[in-house]
């Protein structure tokens, strides 16, 4: 075919789209645990127990150990906070970083008060009805700051591929129709772009971040949550895909 002079460069552009959805086969329970002490080891030896604590009582669940994985571990030191314009603060009484205001001019270097310790692990949750339990469980063995559940496939990509191709057929459906409309025939591609994503349809994703108390507990904020299992609802999850593709037209 010889491409029609003028369209040559430019093409015929279109966009096809397609949508598929699906349940989630496994989850993943992000779980944390804060520490403070005055002394960065005690903080680490403190955290760590706690976190084991934690993770046997998941594994206690059923989960195996290979799919239980540490995330994150930090140590930052402890200022007193100091707020010119409102006054000492009731709670919290320190901060993990120098504050500006008067303190500051007086001294180059603010008091040093103590360690905190934040760790994060990830659990693998392949039976997707057990997840609010896991969490429960959690919650209750001394979890205490970043708690969260997300639902996902374990292998997407034969779902991806098809909705891909779906929104492909969708492209060249649109333009055929156009190419038709003004009298003309499709020739090569020029110019192809894809976007996949996978995104929840409703409740894919519960997520709780709770601030660590001085006590080491949830000390009423959260009194009663771990009495009963917390819901985990999967819901589904949408694949969607967006094809743009630029034919010559001749």
């Amino acid at each position: 075919m010889t491409p029609v002079v003028g369209l040559a460069s430019e093409g015929l552009t279109v966009v096809g789209e397609a949508t598929h959805s699906v349940t989630p086969d496994v989850a993943e329970l992000t779980v944390g645990v804060q520490t403070t002490n005055t002394s960065a080891a005690p903080a680490l030896r403190e955290n760590a127990a706690r976190m084991l604590h934690v993770v046997q009582a998941i594994m206690a669940l059923g989960v195996s150990q290979t799919d239980v994985e540490t995330t994150g571990l930090s140590v930052s030191p402890l200022y007193p906070l100091f707020y010119p314009l409102l006054g000492q603060p009731q709670w919290p009484m320190v901060s993990a970083y120098r504050q500006p205001g008067p303190s500051a001019v007086a001294s180059e270097v603010q008091p040093l008060v103590g360690y905190h310790v934040s760790s994060t692990a990830r659990v693998l949750v392949r039976d997707t009805n057990r997840s609010g339990e896991m969490l429960d469980t959690a919650v209750a063995a001394g979890a205490n700051a970043s708690i969260g559940i997300a639902f996902r496939l374990r292998d997407d990509s034969a779902v991806r591929r098809s909705v891909l191709e779906a929104a492909g057929r969708e492209a060249r459906v649109k333009a055929d129709a156009l190419a038709a409309a003004v009298g003309k025939q499709l020739g090569d591609p020029i110019r192809v772009s894809e976007d996949t994503s996978c995104l929840p349809t409703q409740g894919g994703a519960l997520q709780g971040y709770w601030p660590v108390v001085p006590q080491g507990t949830f000390g009423g904020v959260l009194d009663g949550v771990h009495q009963s299992v917390l819901p985990g609802m999967s819901g589904e999850l949408t694949i969607h895909a967006r094809v743009q593709i630029t034919y010559r037209l001749c």
